[in-house]
């Protein structure tokens, strides 16, 4: 068959089973770099300095100083984020700069007990941007801080090092007495340094204060990134859970991999003689950490295990079993005409009322060999055509079919919207007749003519609104955002999920509320009628991360 999967050592989930890494997010070493430009946006623009007073000795020689109305510029040039083994270095170069021409700091030196060598001087001045190199020690962990076996991401950042090198070019100093400074020089005081370590301390002390908001930042990605909750899916209620389990960092790349578990409370009337109580497993690895599918500053590969338990959860639900009838839509024999070629003409020489029924005797599996985009294998999915003769409720025919269902991701990097279509490719049907009393002998017909005819029974019963969409807005953080997101398959065996995204500034600012507003628009989808609905679980994290 068309859709068929070769599974060595196969296996089977039972259901409600966590499963282990069932997705991930990896970033590689130059996807940090958007989110390293967070950093300019952390650290302040300028930063005052107390006056300051004190004294000191050299070569027997006592001074006395005093600096006022200092003014710190700060401007990032250049901020890193870099993977090692097991941390994060951050790296950045900051332009600092003291007041301006026009706006100058005071110091004044008084050097004596140094007979005739004494002095003493007022000063002014200011400082041109001259770079200083900051590094730390970022940490990310995991912890369960609550006691409720969840555990979070926990990110610290340490050991700050500022190193520096003064170069008297860069500053603009003027004494009333100029011998001020060879008399300091002479013993041992180096003034250009000597500014730079009273404002040291200062500009340390602001960093340890503001890089906290970057843990924070981290922090709230990954919040976003847990899952607890249940999903209303007409009369079906799912519940999706996703939570980040391990944390890998290597040079090549920051890898978080995450357990999770779909399940329904209990099994639809409609599915209880098929139901195995298992979802399929299949053999394969995640890529190398490092190692994407696609060239992106983000990774978020999806297990095809975790995506066919949420295609079985929903199966098992009944989500997919429907009567299509004079409450849905009226449906006659004309139909059932169009679609075999005329068949049943002789028949129903006057057309009927006739309900179709639609019965998935499996659930369907997620494909990624098959499509381009996001694809599922529908396998036996059931119809039954019913209606009356002579006084008699019949079934007609009875035909089975598999289709490649299809989720296009369509993504405006001008706006954020993210609008997923599901859309079924009529030339990847294939029926097969599972009962046919009336019209043995035209089985063929039947079956070439329903594969020919089917784009029209989709227009007919109207396919677009049944499946319906979804759309949302992602959202950005301080103007930086995804701005193009691609599908892919991933894994050893090629048969994940994989969904890549390149980062960095942005022109939207929406993102989902709790309550949908703030720019998010989702289509609510109707009735339960959609094979939509798997993508539900495909999109779990980015559908938590819009709101």
């Amino acid at each position: 068959m068309i859709f068929s999967l070769i599974f060595l050592a196969m296996a089977e989930i039972p259901t409600g089973s966590t499963i282990q890494k069932a997705a991930s997010i990896d970033i590689p070493p130059d996807g940090f770099t958007a989110v390293s430009s967070l950093i300019t946006e952390i650290i302040p623009e300028a930063i005052p300095v107390d006056d300051t007073q004190g004294e000191g000795e050299g070569l027997g020689c006592d001074y006395t100083y005093g600096i006022s109305d200092v003014l710190v510029s700060l401007d990032v040039d250049q901020a890193t984020i870099t993977p090692q083994n097991g941390y994060l270095t951050l790296d950045i170069v900051i332009l600092l700069s003291l007041n301006s021409a026009t706006d100058r700091f005071g110091l004044d030196f008084v050097v004596d007990s140094c007979g005739w060598f004494d002095s003493a001087s007022q000063c002014n001045g200011y400082v041109t941007p001259l770079p200083v190199n900051a590094q730390a020690r970022l940490d990310l962990t995991l912890i369960d801080p609550d006691g409720d076996g969840i555990q979070e991401l926990d990110a610290t950042i340490s050991n700050l090092v500022l190193d520096y090198t003064v170069d008297a070019e860069n500053f603009e100093l003027e004494c009333v007495v100029g011998s001020i400074l060879d008399a300091l020089n002479w013993i041992g005081v180096d003034v250009y340094s000597f500014v730079f370590d009273l404002v040291a301390p200062t500009l340390q002390e602001e960093l340890e204060q503001e890089l906290p908001e970057l843990e924070e930042t981290i922090e709230e990605a990954f919040a976003n990134a847990t899952i607890n909750q249940e999903l209303e899916i007409d009369q079906t209620v799912m519940t999706l859970q996703l939570s980040p389990e391990e944390i890998n960092i290597l040079p090549e790349g920051l890898r978080v991999s995450f357990d999770g578990m779909t399940n329904v409370a209990e099994t639809a009337e409609c599915i209880l003689s098929l139901d195995t109580g298992n979802s399929v497993s299949t053999p394969g690895e995640p890529n190398p950490i490092g190692e994407l599918q696609e060239q992106a500053d983000l990774g978020i590969a999806i297990q095809d295990e975790f995506v066919n338990q949420a295609l079985y959860s929903l199966w098992r639900g009944g989500v997919l079993c429907q009567t299509i009838d004079e409450d849905t839509f009226a449906l006659d024999t004309s139909i059932l005409n169009l679609l075999t070629g005329n068949s049943f003409t002789e028949i129903f020489e006057e057309t009927k009322p006739m309900i179709l029924e639609v019965i998935p005797l499996s659930p369907p599996t997620v494909n990624m060999q098959e499509s381009d985009h996001v694809g599922v294998s529908i396998k036996d999915l059931q119809l039954d055509f019913i209606t009356e003769i002579d006084h008699r409720r019949v079934r007609v025919l009875s035909i089975s079919l598999e289709a490649l269902a299809e989720l296009l991701l369509n993504f405006d990097a001008n706006t954020g919207l993210l609008e997923g279509q599901l859309q079924i490719d009529p030339s990847y049907v294939v029926a097969t007749i599972g009962s046919n009393e009336f019209r043995p002998n035209e089985s063929q017909q039947i079956t070439d003519s329903f594969v020919e005819q089917f784009p029209s029974i989709l227009d007919l019963v109207g396919l677009e609104e049944i499946l319906g969409d979804l759309t949302f807005t992602l959202p950005s953080v301080e103007g930086i955002g995804v701005n193009q997101l691609l599908t892919a398959s991933t894994g050893s065996a090629q048969t994940d999920l994989g969904l890549y995204s390149s980062i960095g500034p942005v022109p939207y600012t929406g993102g989902c509320s709790e309550d949908g507003e703030a720019g998010c628009s989702t289509t609510r989808l109707p009735s339960g009628k959609g094979l939509l609905l798997f993508m539900v679980a495909i999109l779990g994290y980015l559908r938590r991360r819009a709101r």
